[in-house]
């Protein structure tokens, strides 16, 4: 007998139980916060270091029948509520706290059954952290509702096309798996290096490290997400169904009762489109944390409050200058409307073959955008455009690291030399991806990149994770067509109303009929020079954002080194500043204004005097936070 064949010593397993516990308590006390240095978390190589564990066991079991079991059933749970939650007035997702949080009990539950004979096959083991982090993924991949679906609802609501249900279903899949492809060529300078930084997906690596690793201090951390966990999971049912009105509260509105409309509009947030909510605060969880104020790094939050001091002035001051021509119009409003202010009719100058009508344009006239909606569009184009000069002056040194010498585009490079995407190059047109999935597989490159760095994070193997993102897309795909129907044939008056009601709301489909009508047949008239619309502006606002962060950069470059004129030029994001200038037209985003502020303060000062919410606790506080507001 040789000695790979002698029985092992169960003292041996013992022993390197007990290895592996005192590698958890050194991970876990090294993230501590006695160890932390709180400077160190602005910057992602920090967080990298010192809130996430770099603690790994390879022999950790990733395919069983328990992550293939609950990750399906989760995924086909997660698409139904996010579907629904797409037609809902509140700017409100799946959260992948609710994905975990019950993954978890599920789990754990599971890997309490017998171990004897068949039993083995449903419970291996313990639930470990790689089967969750799976299980998330696929879920949450699930949740994420495509694009594709949106614009197929679109098509259904207002131009009566009902596309097969078998075309609909593997369009919207298609979308998603070229999404991912996008996304394997760019993990090399995306997810790899450590400055591919996800803050959101933080929070969720910090829990499942600590619902799965040991140490005193990892059991601490368990017991607070408990804690928050159960106290946010019992007052969201305050809010949300015992007393509604406790989700947006104006002193001011209730005050003036509805007599002035200049009130409801500036201060106004009880309902979709009231207004933009000054002075208004929220009781409801759902709606203050929309800004994932314990997530996202200070600077963000503080370039983000700025775009929404000014945005207040700016909405305001341009309705009430009549700003293109909107002074006549609802003062928010993702529609479309007329010359006569009412909804605008765009079946009476797009015929049956789908072709503008140019003799029922001349009586109808062009469609109108509320003044609110169309600088809404404007700031996002500039904050696109601000961005690639932003990140060209004060990142050349990462643009450098990850395209210095475009060693990826290289010969001999595993992403280039790969056969799928030759077979793809040489069979699909460029142009037939434009024309057919557009800008809707962008998105699905964004989630796959991120869930690319939760699995790097968490130790998964990448095969696993892109397995987890199909598998979670094919019956997202079904899930979310076969809702979507249900909701559009039951409610499709509701949805196409501008307002809504407090339940069914259409404003994210709506979108993307009014960009379909004002681009696609009315393109030219709208937003070409010299036009009468005026809103040439819009488009013209992504090279007017080019420019936009050069004087500050050119002041920092002549302020005396450190001075504090130095100082704050450099603080100021100014994509982000043009973003958050806009964001109030967005539904429901008014009513967490007050509350994201204020926890975002809380969080601060309690950071700045060693508080329970530094360091790594303050991503633990806001998942647990997160996943009890989801689960109620």
């Amino acid at each position: 007998m040789t000695s790979d064949d002698k029985p092992k010593d169960s003292s041996q397993d013992v022993e390197l139980f007990n290895e592996k516990e005192k590698i958890a308590d050194i991970s876990s006390i090294a993230s501590s916060q006695s160890f932390v240095d709180e400077a160190a978390l602005e910057r992602p190589e920090g967080v990298a270091t010192q809130v996430i564990s770099t603690q790994d066991d390879p022999d950790l079991p990733v395919l069983t029948f328990r992550m293939v079991f609950l990750g399906v059933g989760l995924s086909a749970f997660s698409s139904v509520l996010g579907t629904i939650y797409t037609f809902k007035p509140q700017n409100a997702t799946v959260s992948q706290l609710f994905c975990l949080i019950i993954a978890y009990v599920l789990g754990t539950a599971m890997a309490a059954l017998p171990r004897q004979g068949f039993w083995r096959y449903l419970n291996p083991g313990p639930f470990n952290i790689k089967e969750h982090t799976v299980i998330v993924i696929m879920s949450s991949t699930a949740a994420s509702v495509a694009v594709a679906m949106e614009i197929i609802a679109a098509l259904d609501l207002f131009y009566d096309l009902r596309l097969n249900s078998a075309v609909a279903i593997f369009s919207i899949f298609s979308t998603q798996m070229i999404g991912y492809g996008f996304a394997g060529i760019l993990r090399t300078f995306l997810v790899y290096p450590t400055y591919a930084f996800y803050p959101t997906y933080i929070s969720i690596v910090n829990l499942l490290q600590s619902l799965h690793f040991g140490g005193t201090l990892n059991a601490k951390r368990r017991k607070f997400f408990w804690v928050v966990f159960a106290a946010i999971f019992f007052w969201e049912w305050i809010p949300q169904y015992a007393f509604p009105l406790l989700t947006a509260i104006s002193i001011i509105c209730l005050a003036d009762n509805g007599r002035h409309d200049f009130v409801r509009n500036l201060f106004g947030a009880g309902s979709s489109n009231e207004g933009i909510g000054l002075f208004s605060f929220s009781t409801s969880w759902t709606l203050i944390t929309q800004g994932n104020p314990l997530v996202w790094p200070l600077r963000t939050q503080v370039n983000s409050f700025i775009g929404m001091g000014l945005g207040y002035i700016v909405l305001t001051t341009a309705y009430y200058s009549n700003v293109f021509n909107g002074r006549d119009l609802k003062f928010m409003s993702t529609s479309l409307f007329g010359l006569d202010g009412n909804t605008y009719n765009q079946s009476a100058v797009i015929g049956p073959d789908f072709k503008l009508d140019q003799d029922a344009l001349e009586s109808v006239g062009l469609p109108r955008y509320t003044t609110t909606y169309a600088i809404s569009q404007l700031c996002y184009n500039l904050s696109l455009g601000a961005s690639f000069t932003y990140i060209a002056i004060w990142h050349w040194p990462e643009l450098r690291a990850a395209f210095g010498g475009m060693r990826f585009l290289k010969r001999g490079h595993a992403d280039i030399d790969d056969p799928h995407y030759k077979g793809i190059n040489a069979e699909v047109p460029p142009v037939m991806y434009a024309n057919l999935f557009g800008n809707s597989a962008s998105f699905q490159t964004l989630y796959m990149l991120q869930d690319l760095k939760l699995g790097q994070y968490t130790k998964v193997p990448p095969r696993m994770t892109f397995a987890a993102q199909m598998a979670g897309s094919i019956v997202g795909s079904i899930f979310n067509f076969t809702m979507m129907k249900i909701i559009v044939s039951n409610n499709r008056e509701v949805l196409r109303d501008p307002i809504g009601t407090r339940v069914w709301s259409g404003w994210i489909i709506q979108q993307y009929n009014s960009a379909s009508v004002a681009m696609g047949a009315f393109g030219k008239e709208l937003y070409s020079l010299g036009k009468p619309a005026g809103y040439w502006i819009i488009p013209f606002g992504m090279f007017i954002g080019l420019f936009m962060p050069l004087p500050f950069w050119i002041v920092w470059k002549l302020a005396p080194p450190k001075s504090l004129l130095a100082r704050t030029m450099k603080y100021v994001n100014v994509p982000v500043v043009a973003l958050y200038i806009g964001w109030y037209v967005f539904p429901c985003s008014d009513q967490s204004i007050q509350g994201i502020n204020a926890d975002a303060g809380f969080h601060t000062l309690s950071m700045a005097n060693g508080g329970p919410a530094s360091s790594s606790d303050s991503y633990l506080s806001g998942g647990s936070g997160r996943g009890g507001r989801a689960g109620s």
